[in-house]
């Protein structure tokens, strides 16, 4: 069952089902895409329901969207999200106990770079980071590395 976890929020933390006992998996959109309760993108809730299937884990999907609106893409956003995201990893340590290197962030897209930013900005302490299709930010200011990054269009760009 889902259940929102409010960044700083130690009730919505202690109400949810998370367990650090458990793997944690945290998907990251990617850009234009959305994961709030009214929209969420297609493949997010696939891959959600495959890694429940799979094994007992938490499985965390992060929305951004507001960040991800074509006027910001060439801006410093994913370098908030970043930041956002680390924080609220931090969080998860402090008041649920979760190990670092136990989580997994996988992002499509422009969602790569916002976990590659993460990883960095929480000193490489994470278990794993996967980008899938990550993006061109066309920017070469951010310092990525990308554990595993996965092209998967495999199509004809007319």
């Amino acid at each position: 069952m889902a259940h929102e976890i409010k960044f700083e929020d130690v009730d919505s933390l202690k109400t949810s089902n998370f367990d650090s006992r458990r793997l944690t998996k945290i998907l990251i959109h990617g850009f234009a895409d959305t994961a709030t309760e009214a929209s969420i993108t297609y493949y997010l809730v696939d891959l959600k329901d495959a890694y429940l299937r799979l094994a007992d884990l938490n499985v965390i999907v992060m929305d951004y969207s507001l960040f991800t609106m074509p006027l910001f893409y060439l801006s410093g956003f994913p370098d908030v999200a970043s930041a956002r995201l680390a924080e609220f990893l931090q969080f998860l340590v402090d008041f649920g106990g979760l190990i670092l290197e136990s989580v997994h962030l996988v992002g499509f897209s422009w969602g790569a770079h916002v976990a590659g930013l993460a990883g960095h900005a929480l000193e490489g302490k994470l278990g794993r980071i996967t980008g899938l299709d990550p993006g061109n930010l066309f920017n070469p200011l951010f310092p990525v590395k990308i554990t595993h990054a996965f092209h998967t269009f495999l199509g004809l760009l007319l």
